[in-house]
């Protein structure tokens, strides 16, 4: 009888070199596609509050009311943020005045400052700004700086025209 000679399939020793390989590229890739996450999350963090100033904006101008925009500086759901429509003007919500949006910012984000100029004077002393009817900023500046746990930050400028920008760094 003859032996047979031609096999179809893998060894076990090709089968167990194979897996070592993939878990050397897996252990080598994790780390870097976590990285790459954060600095996602913080890029759309980033975006998000460039939205917020649109939306805040456009509804000011929708409405012909002052929209308010706050910040409060923390990480994940500490660092948040509310804008609002302020009927009355005293920069500050009541039961009666309407929320644009609210929230904050995703896990590993940290909202490390918020700066703007309330009075036009160049002096950035206030944690919120506002538009007017025309969409306007008050105070006519200002930023945000976002941080993640990498040292990237983003900063998100308010011009006195009402319009943001967003400006990512290393």
């Amino acid at each position: 009888m003859p032996i047979k000679t031609d096999y179809n399939g893998f060894t076990l020793l090709e089968l167990m070199v194979a897996v070592a390989i993939i878990t050397i590229v897996s252990g080598l890739a994790i780390p870097e596609f976590s990285r790459w996450v954060e600095k996602q999350r913080l890029a759309g963090d980033a975006r998000h509050v460039h939205g917020l100033f649109q939306e805040a904006r456009s509804r000011a101008i929708l409405t012909g009311s002052s929209v308010v925009v706050n910040f409060s500086t923390g990480k994940g759901e500490s660092g948040t943020y509310l804008a609002f429509i302020d009927v009355n003007g005293n920069e500050s919500q009541d039961s009666e005045e309407a929320t644009v949006a609210s929230g904050h910012v995703s896990c590993n984000t940290t909202i490390t400052a918020s700066s703007f100029d309330p009075n036009g004077t160049g002096k950035l002393t206030a944690t919120h700004t506002s538009f007017n009817g025309m969409g306007l900023a008050t105070g006519r500046n200002g930023k945000v700086s976002l941080a993640d746990s990498q040292s990237r930050t983003a900063t998100i400028t308010l011009g006195p025209a009402g319009t943001s920008s967003v400006c990512t760094g290393s």
